[in-house]
Protein backbone atom coordinates (compact mmCIF):
# COMPACT_ATOMS: atom_id res chain seq x y z
CA UNK A 1 0.00 0.00 0.00
CA UNK A 2 1.48 3.52 -0.88
CA UNK A 3 1.89 5.96 1.73
CA UNK A 4 0.89 9.10 0.23
CA UNK A 5 -1.11 10.37 -2.78
CA UNK A 6 -0.77 13.76 -4.58
CA UNK A 7 -3.41 16.48 -5.43
CA UNK A 8 -2.75 18.91 -7.64
CA UNK A 9 -3.28 21.93 -6.23
CA UNK A 10 -4.67 23.75 -9.88
CA UNK A 11 -7.17 20.68 -9.31
CA UNK A 12 -8.35 22.14 -5.86
CA UNK A 13 -9.63 25.42 -7.32
CA UNK A 14 -13.20 23.51 -6.48
CA UNK A 15 -12.35 23.87 -3.32
CA UNK A 16 -13.01 27.38 -2.86
CA UNK A 17 -16.32 27.43 -4.84
CA UNK A 18 -17.78 24.79 -1.86
CA UNK A 19 -19.40 25.62 1.81
CA UNK A 20 -17.01 24.46 4.18
CA UNK A 21 -19.41 21.26 4.91
CA UNK A 22 -19.07 20.12 1.70
CA UNK A 23 -15.19 21.06 0.90
CA UNK A 24 -14.62 19.01 4.55
CA UNK A 25 -16.31 15.68 3.24
CA UNK A 26 -14.63 16.21 -0.17
CA UNK A 27 -11.81 16.11 1.20
CA UNK A 28 -12.25 12.95 3.36
CA UNK A 29 -13.89 10.98 0.72
CA UNK A 30 -10.36 11.34 -1.00
CA UNK A 31 -8.92 10.20 2.06
CA UNK A 32 -10.87 7.16 3.05
CA UNK A 33 -10.26 6.20 -1.45
CA UNK A 34 -6.70 5.74 -1.16
CA UNK A 35 -6.98 4.48 2.65
CA UNK A 36 -9.70 1.72 1.90
CA UNK A 37 -10.56 1.65 -2.13
CA UNK A 38 -14.01 2.63 -1.17
CA UNK A 39 -16.02 5.26 -2.10
CA UNK A 40 -19.11 6.27 0.47
CA UNK A 41 -22.21 7.12 -0.51
CA UNK A 42 -22.78 10.73 -1.42
CA UNK A 43 -24.96 13.41 -3.11
CA UNK A 44 -24.26 13.99 -6.71
CA UNK A 45 -22.92 17.25 -6.27
CA UNK A 46 -19.97 15.68 -4.39
CA UNK A 47 -20.11 13.10 -6.37
CA UNK A 48 -19.58 15.41 -9.68
CA UNK A 49 -16.49 16.91 -7.71
CA UNK A 50 -14.75 13.86 -6.39
CA UNK A 51 -14.94 11.51 -9.82
CA UNK A 52 -12.00 13.27 -11.78
CA UNK A 53 -9.95 12.96 -8.52
CA UNK A 54 -10.34 9.21 -8.45
CA UNK A 55 -10.04 8.63 -11.63
CA UNK A 56 -6.56 10.49 -11.48
CA UNK A 57 -5.79 8.02 -8.28
CA UNK A 58 -6.44 5.50 -10.38
CA UNK A 59 -4.06 6.80 -13.25
CA UNK A 60 -0.88 7.35 -10.62
CA UNK A 61 -1.84 4.00 -9.01
CA UNK A 62 -1.29 2.19 -12.17
CA UNK A 63 1.96 3.96 -12.92
CA UNK A 64 3.03 3.48 -9.58
CA UNK A 65 2.50 -0.10 -9.90
CA UNK A 66 4.57 -0.41 -13.29
CA UNK A 67 7.28 1.68 -11.93
CA UNK A 68 7.54 -0.98 -9.22
CA UNK A 69 7.09 -3.80 -11.27
CA UNK A 70 10.23 -2.47 -13.40
CA UNK A 71 12.35 -1.53 -10.39
CA UNK A 72 11.72 -5.12 -9.17
CA UNK A 73 12.69 -6.72 -12.84
CA UNK A 74 16.01 -4.65 -13.06
CA UNK A 75 16.79 -5.60 -9.14
CA UNK A 76 16.14 -9.87 -10.07
CA UNK A 77 18.81 -8.42 -12.61
CA UNK A 78 21.29 -7.55 -9.96
CA UNK A 79 20.55 -3.63 -9.77
CA UNK A 80 22.68 -0.90 -10.73
CA UNK A 81 25.93 -1.67 -11.95
CA UNK A 82 28.94 -1.54 -9.93
CA UNK A 83 31.52 1.57 -10.81
CA UNK A 84 34.76 0.40 -10.81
Amino acid sequence: MRKSFILHIDSLSILEKMPDEMAGKFIKILNQYNKTGEVPDMDFALEMAVEPFLNQFKRDNDKYKKTVQRNREKGSLGGRPKVL
